[in-house]
């Protein structure tokens, strides 16, 4: 139940952060600034929950995502 919690609050914070970042090309296009300023937000989240998950013995989520992948197909 916690891994499921901690998987949607993330989930929240970064779907609009990687959401932005695609949307402007990678901060390439329309609104360059916020899709970067989108990306590194995202990219420090991801180092910060790493570290956590780390530091409390937790399973990393590559690990997760190939166990998943064993019995799930991944969306395309």
């Amino acid at each position: 139940m916690a891994f499921q919690d901690r998987l949607r609050i993330r989930g929240r914070q970064l779907a609009p952060l990687a959401m932005a970042d695609r949307i402007t090309r990678n901060g390439r296009s329309r609104d360059a600034e916020i899709g970067k300023e989108a990306r590194l937000s995202s990219q420090r989240l991801i180092a910060r929950w790493i570290e956590e998950d780390r530091a409390a013995g937790r399973m990393m989520m590559d690990d997760y995502v190939r166990r998943l992948s064993r019995t799930t197909d991944l969306p395309r």
